[in-house]
């Protein structure tokens, strides 16, 4: 159980500022539009004649099958930050003297309510009180028992660990309840979204916070290797009964011949598992894979990723003078980058949408390199006057996003409102909108940050 009072931690005094600098560029890029950066991807529809457009659009979307573009590293980034965040998460909570099985309870709690998040969000809107629960789920990160018992200390009773497990447990009950009640409503409902596959990897890497680095390395790359050996061992469709319409085959790039055709879109093991388990569900219509062919179980090697995350925390708190801190995780970085590019010759294809165990390996070493660029720039060379604005749009991410995707309309409403309907008709439509939502919700962060309201799961 945490004590009582809890003063401020070595963890948080050593606070990275590139890692808060880096988590508010991630929010930037992704919140105009979710879908593609700025809708550049709908310049190119309205506009294909233009190749500026069309190469905008290459950039920040995702690529058909195997291969890598900017809007593809996103996610990796936003599960490294996440994976540096736990370390020096568990190590502050360690240093206000809570048990192992409180902060595993919390981490079981925080991964239900990024579920619950994704089951709230799935839900049609059709009417305003809908967009109340998404905020409900997010108002846990609030602490909301323990300010209460703060500004009326004769409610101190409710700043006990069983009184935040009484809160969490009533939020999530309710939302799960309205899930189950409405879960008809929900066209196709599945488990792969950033916020499931985050809910459910967090756990599993949170499983091994405990380990040593040597043991968590082991980990890592003992989920990689099996994650391999189930997509080789799985007996696929015999080529003659594969249709590729069915499994949402547009391309011949998506589809690989040989050995690499384990990796094919849609007649995967992990594609076999969401068509056998998402159809366990009640649904109005059986589950039809996605033709992006993004799946429920990349949350595995996702988990594997995490842990790269936390061991590069690890790293960054060893006391080691930072320069060679810098060094080694570059090295390490090139060397990710490197052994993902020999496995994509012949040995496992590197594809961000079931997240290969080559695809991990590619996109954390490119996201440490930006890391390590970041970190040279800000903690060993002190430029640190430009970075106050993503600062801000970092500090309260996961809010940010979940405004991004479920409140888009009701934003881009209010300008209407206020500004005319006509304020986003016109050539620049999309990217005008894009930018509004942007604006937006950065000033939203920003009023936050001033008052210092943090949305922490």
């Amino acid at each position: 159980m945490r004590p009582a009072m809890a003063a401020a931690t070595t963890a948080d005094a050593e606070r990275l500022l590139s890692l808060d600098v880096f988590r508010g560029l991630v929010m930037l890029l992704l919140i105009p539009d979710t879908i593609g950066g700025f809708s550049f991807y709908l310049m190119a529809e309205s506009h294909p004649d233009e190749p500026l457009w069309g190469l905008l659009a290459s950039m920040f979307f995702h690529v058909r099958w195997s291969g890598a573009s900017v809007w593809d590293l996103i996610m990796p980034a936003f599960v490294f930050i996440a994976g540096v965040s736990m370390t020096y998460s568990y190590a502050s909570r360690k240093a206000r003297g809570e048990s192992e099985s409180w902060i595993l309870a919390h981490a079981a709690l925080r991964a239900a309510a990024m579920l619950a998040l994704h089951l709230t969000l799935s839900i049609p809107v059709t009417s305003n009180v809908d967009y109340l629960w998404p905020l409900a789920v997010l108002a846990l990160g609030l602490q909301l028992p323990r300010r209460l018992a703060t500004a009326v200390p004769a409610w101190r009773v409710i700043a006990s660990d069983r009184a935040e497990l009484c809160w969490w447990g009533i939020v999530l009950t309710l939302v799960v309840w309205r899930g189950v009640l409405r879960f008809h409503e929900i066209p196709n409902f599945e488990l792969f979204g950033l916020l499931a596959t985050l809910g459910l990897a967090y756990f599993t890497a949170y499983l091994f916070m405990s380990f040593s680095p040597r043991l968590q390395v082991a980990a890592a790359l003992s989920i990689l290797f099996f994650w391999w050996l189930a997509f080789v061992l799985y007996r696929r469709p015999p080529a003659a009964a594969i249709n590729p319409a069915l499994y949402g085959v547009t391309s011949p790039e998506e589809s690989f011949a040989g050995h690499m055709s384990h990796w094919s879109k849609g007649t995967h093991v992990a594609a076999a598992f969401d068509v056998w388990f998402l159809n366990l569900f009640p649904r109005l219509h059986p589950y039809t894979p996605p033709t992006h062919g993004t799946h429920t179980l990349r949350f595995i090697p996702v988990a594997a990723a995490l842990l790269f995350g936390v061991l590069v925390g690890r790293e960054l708190r060893s006391g080691k003078p930072r320069k060679e801190i810098r060094n080694r995780l570059f090295f390490t970085a090139i060397a990710g980058v490197v052994l993902a590019l020999v496995l994509d010759q012949g040995i496992e294809p590197i594809v961000m949408r079931i997240w290969t165990s080559s695809w991990t390996l590619y996109s954390t070493g490119l996201v440490l390199i930006v890391f390590v660029g970041l970190y040279t720039l800000i903690d060993i060379r002190g430029h640190k006057k430009w970075t106050t604005v993503f600062v801000v749009a970092g500090a309260n991410s996961l809010l940010l996003y979940v405004l991004a995707i479920g409140y888009r309309w009701p934003v881009l409403e209010s300008w209407r409102r206020v500004l005319g309907s006509s304020i986003f008709e016109g050539y620049w439509q999309p990217v005008a909108e894009s930018l509004a939502c942007a604006l937006t919700l950065w000033i939203i962060a920003s009023v936050l940050y001033r008052f210092r309201v943090f949305v922490r799961l």
